[in-house]
């Protein structure tokens, strides 16, 4: 018995299925505009993104970075269709070249200081993360006052290979 007899039809509503992805470009200019196109939208989201989080907004922020994974990809395919092309890049008129030189000059401003944004985020949340594990153990520190054997509580370290304290008389 197959997996197809055994599945339900899905009823026919008279509803549209979704649309193919749409083909990649096929001519020269296409494809450097579609690549231009791509690096403005992902320059946009990172600028976006990098406000969103110097301002500390964090509301639709994983939206913003889906879509940012979603653009990232986009730019992928389009600059690989033209580093395979590179008869296309020299067919592009000079407005075109001019405009492709300023995007990428935005792009690169916009991820350099996306990166940095991020980067500063990072280092923040670990500065808090060890904060607060710093002031946790020694708070559990202060807490254990006398050991299972009956000892006092000593810090890490504290005595287990020196010698013994010269307070100490075993002579009665």
């Amino acid at each position: 018995m197959s997996i197809a007899s055994v599945a339900p039809e899905a009823p026919s509503t008279g509803a549209q299925t979704a649309p193919p992805p749409p083909t990649p470009p096929v001519s020269a200019p296409s494809r450097a505009h579609a690549l231009m196109d791509a690096m403005a939208r992902l320059s946009e989201t990172l600028r976006q993104e990098t406000a969103m989080i110097r301002e500390r907004r964090t509301a639709g922020l994983d939206r913003l970075v889906d879509g940012k994974l979603l653009l990232v990809r986009a730019f992928d395919e389009a600059g690989r269709a033209l580093r395979v092309d590179r008869a296309a890049l020299a067919a592009l008129d000079e407005p075109d070249r001019q405009r492709l030189r300023a995007l990428a000059d935005e792009f690169r401003a916009a991820a350099e200081a996306n990166a940095a944004s991020l980067r500063a985020a990072a280092q923040a949340s670990q500065s808090v993360v060890d904060t607060l594990v710093t002031t946790l153990n020694r708070e559990q520190a202060a807490d254990q006052g006398y050991t299972l054997r009956g000892g006092m509580a000593l810090p890490a370290g504290f005595g287990h290979k020196g010698g013994r304290p010269a307070t100490l008389d075993q002579q009665l």
